[in-house]
Formats: C-alpha cells, structure tokens, sequence
C-alpha cells in the first residue's frame, strides 16, 4: 500500500469542496480528521456518547493511550449538524448503506478512502487517503482553515 501524501490547505479545501459534493458525511469526517489530528479509526468510530458537553473522550487502542479532546467551535457544530440531521444515529459517522441496514456500524475507512481518491483524481496527482488530512502543508494551517470551515 502506498504512503499518503501530504496535501496542502487549498488542497485539501477543494477536496473538501469536491467531497460535499458527494456525501455530507465524507466532507465532515474530513474536517473532523483534520480537526481532531487523531487516528483516523478513532474518529471513525465516534459516538455520540463519547461527547460530554464540550469534550470528547476518545477511548484507548493498543497504539494509542485514552484521550481527551476539547471541541473547537467548528467540530462541535459540525456534531450538532450531524445530531439533529440524524437523531436515531449512534455513531458521528453511521454508515447509511445497504450492506449494513440493520446493523448499527461506523462507515469505513475503505469506503472513505475510495471517496477521497475520487474526489482527489481532478485535483492533485498525490497519493490521498485519510491520513492526509492529518498532515496539511503550510505552517499554521489548522488555525488559517478555522474560519473557512464554519459548518452551517
């Protein structure tokens, strides 16, 4: 498997801009990934009840100790969003396909993957997969994109 490539800020805005286009879902769960900076399971697998007012609680994994994490404005209303669009939904980022009707599951990170190289294809010759977004070029860029993704 190739290694992700770094992308930069207008990169990675376009593909966001290329996502939404697709699915609301995968253009959040690429906020959140850069956003939160942390592995790309974990973000995947959130649930609404890892969120206690403003904090997330991120659980431990064999590579990674628990975490807490304080919410910035735009994941907290990108949550928001999320909940009142999908009131019934347990996870952040539930997969509304077919394959797992019945079944309450995560999306996964092949499918994200996949949407991300097609988003991408148009845009950037560079090899992106969700850890992209982890690793954004430019100094400052986590701050400078903050008011640009002010979820609605």
């Amino acid at each position: 498997m190739a290694k992700a490539d770094h992308v930069t800020l207008l990169e990675f805005m376009w593909i966001h801009n290329k996502l939404n286009e697709s699915s609301t879902t995968w253009a959040d769960l690429w906020i959140a990934l850069f956003m939160l900076k942390a592995e790309c399971k974990r973000v995947i697998c959130i649930k609404y009840s890892d969120i206690e007012n403003n904090l997330l609680h991120l659980s431990a994994t064999p590579k990674f100790a628990k975490r807490i994490v304080k919410l910035n404005d735009v994941v907290r209303n990108l949550i928001q969003r999320r909940k009142e669009r999908y009131p019934d939904d347990i996870y952040v980022f539930q997969s509304k396909s077919n394959r797992v009707k019945g079944n309450v599951k995560p999306v996964t990170a092949t499918a994200m993957n996949m949407a991300l190289k097609e988003a991408a294809k148009h845009i950037t010759g560079k090899n992106v997969s969700m850890k992209s977004a982890l690793n954004i070029i430019g100094s400052g860029a986590r701050k400078s994109a903050y008011p640009r993704f002010c979820v609605r």
